[in-house]
């Protein structure tokens, strides 16, 4: 009896030994369980916060692009809108930063409206920009810190730039950017037209900028002795291409009619062709060089005629090496 019951008892020990293996073994997988599907739901979680800041991310740089590109609109047709008050009223312009600030702030020109400001001030591409944002979960506030300023380091293009900060959220509260920067665009001043051909040619003649191909290449002398081809002098002329020359007037100069001015990094000069001053029906000039701010300035300083140009074709002495003319000029 006593063999019997010391070996039930043996049979309990095992059965509750293989027991709690069991158990221990069900706990272990519960928990490998739990942790598994913890790590599955963290990685998840990880790759969605990882793949919606590379969604953030990328909406910052093309934000930034957004922004150029709208702060490029804005500042083409606020300088648009100005030469056009140029060819309605044919006055320079006074204050020109002012004007294009008001423009590109207001959309107006001297308080009245400019139609093609309309839509195109920076406060409206603030709003597409924000607007844009809104439709993929992205709260975005931008706040100008300076207003656009206006100059030129370059003849053939103004410079136009602001700092603004932003602060980019994502809806969910996931990741925010909180920065600021500097926002440049650089509008070509070729295609524009040159405020002193409007003004001094009385709303009869104008002129699109368009740099010359011909630089350092006006003439040169042909095999036979002392003859000289000045074809692309002429085209020159003819086309009223434009020549860098830091004596000459800039572009944002000439919009205030600044005729005397000079611009090291920016001036800008054409010839003038006499016969289209002709055939506008405006008096000729013939005593001044048909530099375009020496002649509206009636300088009389046309002392030098050009072989194998016509007899209105006059230069002063500081332009003959500039048109490659010094051997080919006479008194």
């Amino acid at each position: 009896m006593e063999i019997e019951h010391k070996q039930g008892r043996r049979r309990w020990r095992k059965k509750g030994f293989l027991f709690t293996l069991v158990t221990i073994f069900a706990l272990m997988v519960f928990i490998f369980s739990l942790t598994f599907q913890s790590n599955i739901k963290i990685k998840n979680r990880m790759h969605a916060i990882e793949s919606r800041i590379r969604t953030m991310d990328s909406f910052i740089e093309d934000f930034k692009r957004d922004f150029e590109r709208g702060l490029y609109i804005s500042s083409f047709r606020a300088l648009l809108s100005i030469e056009n008050r140029i060819v309605a009223d044919s006055v320079f312009i006074s204050d020109t930063k002012a004007l294009f600030h008001e423009a590109v702030a207001n959309g107006t020109l001297d308080g009245v409206p400019s139609p093609l400001m309309s839509g195109a001030k920076i406060t409206d591409w603030i709003t597409k920009i924000k607007e844009e944002a809104e439709k993929i979960n992205i709260i975005l506030n931008i706040s100008v810190i300076s207003d656009p300023s206006l100059g030129q380091d370059d003849p053939w293009y103004i410079r136009v730039s602001m700092n603004i900060s932003y602060v980019v959220e994502d809806m969910g509260g996931i990741a925010i950017w909180n920065t600021s920067g500097e926002i440049v665009a650089q509008i070509p001043v070729q295609g524009l037209e040159d405020p002193f051909y409007i003004v001094y040619g009385e709303g009869r003649l104008t002129r699109l900028i368009n740099e010359s191909p011909y630089l350092n290449n006006f003439t040169w002398k042909v095999e036979e002795p002392n003859t000289w081809n000045v074809s692309h002098l002429l085209d020159h002329t003819d086309h009223s291409f434009y020549i860098h020359n830091p004596d000459a007037p800039s572009f944002l100069q000439r919009l205030e009619g600044e005729i005397d001015g000079s611009s090291a990094c920016c001036g800008i000069e054409s010839l003038l062709n006499l016969k289209d001053i002709s055939d506008a029906g405006l008096p000729i000039d013939e005593s001044s060089s048909i530099v375009d701010y020496h002649y509206w300035a009636g300088d009389g300083n046309g002392d030098k005629r050009i072989n194998e140009t016509p007899d209105w074709f006059r230069l002063d002495n500081a332009h003959l090496a500039i048109y490659n003319a010094t051997k080919i000029a006479y008194d």
